[in-house]
């Protein structure tokens, strides 16, 4: 078995106790320091990466070999992810109930623009429920090419309906109606990486997807409930798209195959 693994990015517990302008570097470190605490022969290298402030699954090899291999699939567009977005517009702000975006985009200073002649940007969404009470929708995002901020230019300039504490691409304030039915956390990008997905292979050489999902954060669940949106039922859980002999969840997590 590769000698890789998925961990969830667990910023409610990682970002206790630090400053919200400590460096993203920092955040990582600590995580691969929680890496090898429980598989010591590992040395854990990134290949690929999440905004500061999304939760969720975030992809970590651990070597450099099986980082090389999952760095092909993200070049080879076979690592599928999936994201939550809770968005600013209710459901008349969107002519149907799921769409794709094809808008390239380009970069200024690091802040993504919408251009012609920029990169190629495909967004897929879908519309999992919107409040009946306040401009607030809860959106499944799926990401077909992987740039950066690419969701939040998107929901924001093409769409026209901003994540939820999206400050740098929606300077507009939330409408008052949502501050009398819940509370917004203050610096809270309501962006969520819910699932990963990407090609292993078994000891004789067989080919299977891996799934690795993140639980809904509790403030996410706490702002829909209070908005009577209905939420997915997502466990923070390992799924194999199909049965695979000598394959299985305590397969996958045993630490024994990585010392």
């Amino acid at each position: 078995m590769s000698e890789s693994s998925s961990v969830k990015k667990r910023l409610d517990s990682i970002y206790k106790g630090l400053s919200t302008n400590m460096c993203h570097v920092h955040v990582y470190d600590i995580l691969c320091q929680d890496i090898k605490r429980w598989i010591p022969a590992s040395e854990p290298c990134s290949v690929h990466r999440l905004d500061k402030p999304t939760t969720g699954c975030l992809l970590v090899a651990l070597n450099s070999v099986s980082g090389k291999s999952l760095s092909r699939q993200f070049t080879q567009g076979t690592v599928q992810k999936s994201y939550l977005a809770l968005v600013r517009g209710g459901e008349k702000s969107f002519s149907s109930k799921q769409g794709r975006i094809e808008a390239p985009i380009s970069y200024l200073d690091g802040r993504a623009q919408i251009d012609d002649s920029g990169k190629e940007a495909i967004t897929e969404w879908e519309v999992l429920g919107a409040s009946t009470k306040i401009p607030l929708s809860l959106l499944r995002l799926g990401l077909v090419t992987g740039n950066k901020h690419q969701l939040r230019i998107h929901l924001a300039k093409i769409l026209q309906t901003p994540i939820v504490g999206d400050s740098l691409y929606s300077s507009k304030p939330l409408a008052p109606a949502i501050a009398e039915v819940t509370d917004i956390p203050e610096n809270r990008l309501f962006l969520h990486a819910s699932e990963i997905s990407f090609y292993k292979y078994t000891e004789r050489g067989k080919r299977y997807r891996l799934k690795i999902r993140s639980p809904i954060p509790p403030d996410l669940k706490i702002v829909c409930e209070d908005a009577d949106i209905d939420l997915p039922h997502i466990d923070g859980t390992v799924v194999i798209d199909e049965e695979v002999d000598g394959i299985d969840d305590r397969y996958l997590w045993d630490r024994r195959k990585y010392n």
